[in-house]
């Protein structure tokens, strides 16, 4: 869209307003006779233009091939400007506008051109302005043609239509335009269904059915999952119906539905159900298979998958894999052909798989896996036709190994693939379509790529290596929750933090930098905790409250860090009483952070108060683990011996408590000699107990 305030446009503006409100007469420019008079030269251009003889695409999208079930769908051919002369390619974009702008006056030769191009026969326009990139509103011409008199089309005319409309949409689909295809099939059923409704015809039954079909899936690849069900049904019905008379023409279209149906239960959280309609399609497949193998083998192979998402998502993991290997073999065989769509197949299948076998501890079998669907992403992305794809995937499976070769503990491995995986996302980041600019799916995984990479630079003791992507994802993750707050807020909470973790390693901190990060983390995820799904967040206002705490302890801010761990042990008491994986120690440790803090603050009785609460719960805690129950114990005596010591009147109560801290703390350093947090927690006991209360060297 142009930007008005651009100065070129201002000009542009400025000439229009003075061409058509204020020069004079001779000179002033009538609007609607301008558009009138470029429509009418725009489509004469594109009649004698956009042909066979010279464009050599036109028809690419042209066949039978619409309405059977395993055909392969052509790839759009993209067109340049230098591949059409300026006139035709000015026509073909703007012809749409100039005639919906137009006056209502109309000469013969202009209304048959509209008769031609937007009515009888819309494949031309529709082929070339998909391939420049943006395809024509076909809907809009057509009825604004017949508004100027066109004729209306005869059923066999509408039906020609149709089969235009839902080839170029399957098209669009395959390039990932489905917003433009959803808009032409949406045409397509209404028109089907006019149709249909003056006849009986099989045929004209079963276009309904498919086209009802296509919508469905459509709808499906833009999450309008509800409708996208409505159309799928309404199709199954006709299907049904049909089946008995004509199977052979039925069965394949039946089972395409039967697919959608249970893909589109799936993501709609009716795992149980899905699995069930899934088996028809499966069992029909291997039916069409064996009459006809060449046809319908990757129809079985996406039926196969679909059942075997379905098994995963119902905790079936072994029947996942199992469905999953089935339709990887299918797969190799069709990919034999070199085919970079069968090739593609073959990669995302195996790239699941690998997924699959995670979740089964078979991680070997994974990372041969994931290197697989690599190396065939890597032969994709050089292909014209699936190339886009082929990288997209890529970045994905790039991301993927490196993700499984940390659960592998292979963290040092994992860095490389990791790097790799953001090179190639930040590629497709910088030539993303206009699409994928509003969808925003690209900077959304450069981001959860660049929070993994500073993810194992930290497990990997390269903390401030990963200060650099750690900013980057909180960057990106910033902008997407500004514009999504729904869908990305949570996820820049974790970057957040995450960032956090890296700056803590710093042995240098620069407060003006790294304060705001601290605080956003907690505002964030505050906010998140506030808005009733606080067992969801808990977790994450928890680690952000914890690195808030400790950041301000190293910054000598004792009395705010005391507030940020009080804060943090009201969250760890909701984490227990929502078994969220946190326990009465935890909330004890809390206090002890909590309780250190107004220590060194100088607010003894309030820190000697925090003190004895978290040994109570301590002792409590003895009979479930008593090795981390003692330890915290011996450390916490030692806060709450170094408080009583400076109470007056508390001292013999502090050297008790001190050389009950001393003892522990010995006796587990004796078992665990290698362990230096051990080690630590003794000396600062014996410390307290030799400055603090008077007692020499133990």
């Amino acid at each position: 869209m142009a930007n008005n305030g651009q100065p070129i446009r201002v000009l542009h503006l400025a000439v229009q307003e003075y061409l058509t409100e204020h020069a004079p007469v001779p000179y002033r420019l009538d609007c609607a006779e301008h558009h009138r008079r470029l429509s009418h030269r725009a489509l004469a251009t594109i009649d004698s233009g956009f042909v066979k003889d010279k464009v050599g695409i036109v028809g690419y999208s042209d066949g039978d091939w619409i309405w059977e079930a395993g055909s392969t769908i052509p790839s759009l051919i993209a067109l340049s400007k230098n591949d059409l002369s300026e006139h035709l390619w000015y026509s073909c974009v703007y012809a749409c506008e100039h005639t919906l702008a137009m006056s209502s006056t109309i000469q013969k030769s202009h209304l048959r051109l509209l008769q031609d191009i937007a009515v009888n026969e819309p494949r031309r326009i529709l082929e070339a302005t998909a391939s420049m990139g943006s395809v024509v509103d076909i809907v809009s011409l057509r009825r604004k043609a017949l508004v100027l008199g066109a004729r209306y089309p005869t059923p066999i005319q509408i039906r020609h239509i149709i089969k235009a409309y839902c080839s170029s949409a399957r098209c669009l689909v395959r390039g990932g335009r489905d917003v433009e295809a959803i808009s032409l099939m949406k045409e397509s059923v209404a028109l089907a269904r006019q149709v249909a409704s003056k006849t009986t015809e099989p045929s004209v039954e079963l276009e309904l059915a498919m086209t009802l079909n296509i919508l469905g899936r459509c709808l499906a690849h833009r999450s309008g999952f509800h409708d996208g069900l409505k159309a799928i049904l309404e199709s199954l019905t006709i299907l049904r119906r049909l089946s008995s008379a004509d199977p052979q023409r039925v069965e394949p279209w039946l089972a395409r539905s039967l697919i959608a149906q249970s893909h589109i239960l799936l993501h709609l959280g009716r795992p149980e159900e899905a699995l069930e309609v899934g088996m028809e399609p499966v069992k029909l497949n291997r039916k069409l298979v064996a009459a006809h193998p060449s046809k319908f083998e990757a129809s079985l192979a996406y039926s196969l998958e679909v059942q075997a998402s379905n098994f995963d998502k119902c905790k079936q993991i072994d029947e996942a894999i199992r469905v999953r290997e089935e339709a990887i073999d299918v797969l190799r065989q069709l990919s034999q052909t070199n085919a970079s769509e069968r090739m593609l197949e073959l990669g995302e299948s195996l790239h699941t798989y690998a997924s699959y076998l995670i979740k089964a501890d078979r991680k070997p079998a994974a990372l041969r896996a994931n290197a697989e669907a690599i190396s065939l992403f890597w032969q994709v992305a050089e292909t014209r036709e699936e190339g886009r794809q082929g990288k997209i995937m890529l970045g994905t499976s790039l991301h993927q190994l490196a993700h499984h070769l940390a659960l592998c503990k292979r963290e040092a491995e994992s860095i490389a693939f990791i790097e790799e995986a953001i090179r190639h996302r930040r590629q497709l980041l910088e030539s993303r379509t206009a699409e994928e600019v509003h969808e925003r799916e690209h900077e959304a995984a450069l981001a959860h790529s660049l929070h993994n990479y500073a993810l194992y630079l930290c497990n990997t003791r390269k903390e401030e290596l990963g200060v650099a992507p750690g900013k980057e994802s909180v960057g990106i993750r910033r902008r997407l929750a500004e514009k999504e707050p729904g869908k990305f807020t949570t996820q820049l909470a974790q970057s957040l933090n995450l960032l956090c973790l890296s700056l803590l390693a710093r042995t240098h901190h620069i407060l003006s930098e790294e304060t705001p990060f601290f605080r956003q983390a907690v505002e964030v995820s505050r906010r998140l905790a506030g808005k009733g799904d606080q067992t969801t967040h808990d977790k994450l206002l928890n680690a952000s409250l914890c690195n808030y705490g400790t950041y301000l302890i190293r910054c000598s801010k004792d009395y705010e860090a005391g507030e940020a761990f009080k804060e943090m042990v009201e969250v760890r008491r909701r984490m227990v009483v929502s078994n969220l994986g946190t326990t009465n120690l935890d909330v004890a440790k809390g206090l002890h952070n909590a309780s250190v803090c107004l220590l060194r603050d100088d607010k003894y009785k309030q820190g000697v108060k925090l003190s004895q609460e978290a040994i109570e719960i301590c002792r409590r805690h003895l009979k479930d683990d008593p090795k981390a129950a003692e330890w915290a114990i011996g450390k916490i005596l030692g806060a709450l011996a170094f408080g009583l010591s400076r109470i007056p009147g508390r001292k013999s109560e502090s050297r008790r408590l001190g050389r009950e801290a001393v003892t522990i703390l010995r006796r587990l350093n004796k078992e665990d000699p290698l362990c230096e947090e051990l080690k630590e927690d003794l000396e600062v006991a014996k410390m307290v107990i030799r400055e603090r209360c008077g007692q020499s060297r133990g």
